[in-house]
């Protein structure tokens, strides 16, 4: 008796781990069946909706070429744009009326943006506005730019330092002449960056920089070539650029030249870099820059950069 007791028992729990296992079985094929419905039901909708595009704004992409092929069309026409537009292709840049860069705010050409990275830009049918908003600013530019040359003109060795030292006087003596005067359409062309060494403490520096920056100021206006200019305290210098330049308390004026491209940026070619002492001469500043723009450098080399420097 007692063994069909414990038979009966055994068959009991049997029973019930047996629909136990059924139920887990049928309950995981319901739910990878209605999962599969699920997932149908989704694919269903995706097609019927609108597919979303993305616009990356990357090179070379059609938003760089337009804003690229803008620059190039109307730099010789406004004088504040900068060729620094050609090298980021992110903004159009120009030089406001103090003389610093400044951007063509993106709301005037730009439809749509999802961040810093993302947007979507239409350049050729705002044109009009953006063209609207450059003879706006230059006119500013151009009323300062006034201004200036007459403080420069007007002012003593040191003030005319002082004003080249500043973004205001570069932008409006110096970086306004950028690009092809002439041409209807700005060309890709060598532009110099050009650094003058020089020490404030010392009165004849003072006086001789101002000579070599009156020639500068005449010169730029005809090839328009000069991309930088940075006159360095040597007192605030790095010891081992003062090394590198052979500096030994003359002034130093020191250039390389950049090659700016409208479709591909810029390229430095410092190893063509060239310096020239302006403590003996001055106006050795005028033949610095047209030893780039000539085939004549033998000539320059002979003549104008002694023998240590070369």
């Amino acid at each position: 008796m007692k063994n069909n007791k414990i038979e009966k028992h055994n068959d009991k729990w049997l029973i019930i781990f047996c629909y136990t296992i059924l139920m887990i079985v049928l309950g995981t094929i319901l739910f990878r069946i209605f999962g599969f419905l699920n997932q149908s039901d989704k694919r269903n909708n995706v097609k019927d909706e609108t597919p979303k595009t993305t616009h990356v704004f990357q090179y070379p992409s059609e938003q760089r070429k337009e804003l690229s092929e803008f620059v190039a069309k109307y730099k010789n026409k406004f004088s504040i744009l900068s060729v620094q537009s050609f090298e980021f292709a992110k903004n159009i840049f120009y030089y406001n009326k103090d003389g610093y860069l400044d951007v063509v705010p993106k709301k005037m050409y730009v439809e749509d943006i999802v961040d810093e990275k993302f947007y979507i830009e239409n350049i050729k049918e705002n044109e009009l506005d953006i063209v609207k908003f450059l003879e706006g600013k230059q006119e500013e530019f151009d009323q300062e730019s006034k201004s200036v040359l007459e403080e420069f003109q007007n002012g003593d060795a040191k003030s005319k330092v002082n004003l080249l030292s500043t973004e205001r006087g570069k932008a409006h003596l110096i970086y306004r002449y950028n690009g092809n005067p002439g041409y209807k359409y700005w060309l890709n062309d060598d532009y110099l960056v050009l650094k003058i060494y020089y020490n404030p403490e010392v009165d004849s520096d003072i006086n001789s920089l101002a000579t070599s920056l009156d020639g500068l100021i005449k010169q730029v206006k005809s090839p328009g070539n000069i991309l930088s200019l940075d006159l360095v305290d040597v007192n605030k210098e790095n010891a081992v650029v003062l090394e590198d330049i052979h500096y030994s308390g003359d002034i130093k004026a020191v250039a390389y030249p950049v090659r700016v491209t409208e479709k591909y940026g810029m390229f430095e070619r410092k190893e063509e870099q060239r310096q020239v002492n302006l403590s003996n001469n001055p106006e050795h500043i005028v033949d610095l820059m047209d030893y780039f723009g000539k085939s004549e450098r033998d000539k320059f080399k002979k003549y104008v950069i002694p023998e240590k420097e070369n």
